[in-house]
């Protein structure tokens, strides 16, 4: 699991086209809370954007319009900041992922690196050996059921997250924004996933 914050020390750049939704299903709820140019709490009136295939949202109109003209390398550097890596160990030094201080963004996944070297050494793969190690990683550990509700999934409709380097597919929307803004439910969701029993807390009589 990616350090939050984690200190991403990037320095390739690519464009945003190029990069832009390559996850099947836009997420409709976004991975932030507040606004990196306002530095306020989001609103109701939020304006959102699809950035690797991740939404962010804004305050408004004008600090999304802001933020799409800094440089493409700090727009990848918030992104990452608030996704958890999908690989539990370093691709180059095989390093765990919680000791990570690096990221890179790969097929709209976060992909964690010891530092800036193995990160720079990761981005240097041809394309076949990078997908070929995310593709390891990118298939779900659940496959009929939601973690957090027990609903079943929604083939057409897939909202994935990762958390302590496995990938979870959750049901919909709703669960989606529980997991981005409760954090605690995600050890549970992750237990239920790889379908160990979660022992309920006893209550005390008086």
């Amino acid at each position: 699991m990616l350090a939050s914050p984690l200190r991403f020390s990037i320095a390739f750049v690519v464009s945003v086209c190029a990069q832009a939704a390559p996850i099947p299903g836009v997420e409709s709820a976004p991975i932030n809370r507040v606004c990196p140019v306002s530095q306020e709490p989001i609103g109701e009136r939020a304006v959102t954007v699809v950035l690797w295939g991740h939404s962010v949202a804004f305050g408004s109109e004008e600090s999304s319009k802001s933020f799409l003209t800094t440089p493409v390398v700090e727009q990848q550097q918030f992104v990452l900041s608030h996704l958890e890596a999908i690989n539990p160990d370093c691709p180059i030094d095989g390093e765990p992922a919680a000791r990570c201080e690096s990221g890179v963004l790969h097929g709209g996944f976060a992909i964690a690196c010891c530092d800036e070297a193995c990160a720079k050494r990761f981005r240097a793969w041809d394309p076949g050996k990078a997908g070929a190690f995310i593709h390891r990683f990118e298939e779900p550990i659940n496959d009929a059921v939601c973690p957090q509700t027990g609903d079943d999934l929604v083939a057409d409709d897939p909202h994935y997250v990762a958390h302590d380097g496995r990938l979870m597919q959750l049901c919909c929307d709703y669960c989606l924004m529980e997991w981005r803004y409760q954090p605690a439910l995600r050890d549970d969701a992750l237990r239920r996933a790889l379908g160990i029993e979660i022992e309920q807390p006893r209550i005390a009589l008086p």
